[in-house]
Order: C-alpha cells, then structure tokens, then sequence
C-alpha cells in the first residue's frame, strides 16, 4: 500500500503478487491442489478526496489445474482453466450536506470482458467457455 499524497492528495496504489510452488513426496499419484494458481497479482490505483473514490483494479490469475488426473476415463487426462486478467472499476460520492447524508456508487465488474475458460488436456480442446460480460451495478444509499 503505497499513497501518493506528494503527487495528489488522497491518490495512491494497493499492489500485492503471490507466487506458490507445490511438491508432492510418497508413494501414488503426488498430491496437488485444484485451483490454486502458481502466480496472482492484483494492482489497484485510488483516489479518494472531497467524498469522492475512484478505484481501478486488475487481478490476474495464472492458469490452474481443475481437476486431477484421470479425467472423463481417460489416463493422465486432466481439466485446466486458462490464465485470465480481470479489470474492475468502483467510484461513489457522499453528499454529506443533503439531508439523509446519501450517497451514489457506480461499480463495474470485468470491464473488459474477459472470458474464462476450461480446457480438456490440450489447449485447442475446449472443456467449458463462460462469457460472463460486464457488470454495472448503480446504488444509491441514504439515512432517514
């Protein structure tokens, strides 16, 4: 967590990267966790000033295995879903001085649009595709 107050006051950034290696030891198929991708990072960039918030967020996730082996009956064969970047959007206002304090919020959810999908032990064989497009949520809030 980093703010950038030097710049423009209550501008700042959030970055955060994980990086995880697994090993499996002992007899039989090594153990492995689904899901679990070896590299994530997220970055998101703020301002918040005057009851104003701006946030733009990117999250990334490496590709990951879905299952263990032997999928569908078939030897070794396993489910792996693709890498996938993700860009999120959120901004709201107070109105501090209007009676009931309300205030509005704008969030928008994988701005870009961004698929995911799964694959079946190659990569041009497709498992499962979900588009599941942008989402835009409009709130307003207030006290009475």
């Amino acid at each position: 967590v980093q703010p950038l107050d030097m710049i423009l006051e209550g501008l700042g950034f959030n970055a955060n990267y994980t990086h995880i290696h697994q090993r499996g030891e002992g007899n039989g198929a090594p153990a492995q966790a689904i899901g679990v991708s070896p590299e994530t990072y997220n970055f998101t960039a703020y301002w918040e000033n005057y009851g104003a918030s701006i946030r733009l967020t990117y999250v990334w996730n490496d590709e990951q295995w879905a299952s263990g082996p032997n999928q569908n009956g078939i030897p070794f064969a396993q489910l792996k879903t693709d890498a996938r970047g993700q860009l999120d959007l959120s901004a709201s206002y107070d109105f501090e001085k209007v009676a009931g304090a309300p205030q509005v919020s704008l969030s928008i959810t994988n701005l870009t649009s961004e698929p995911i999908r799964q694959t079946f032990h190659y990569d041009s064989a497709t498992f499962s595709y979900y588009d599941p497009g942008m989402f835009v949520t409009l709130g307003v809030r207030a006290s009475f």
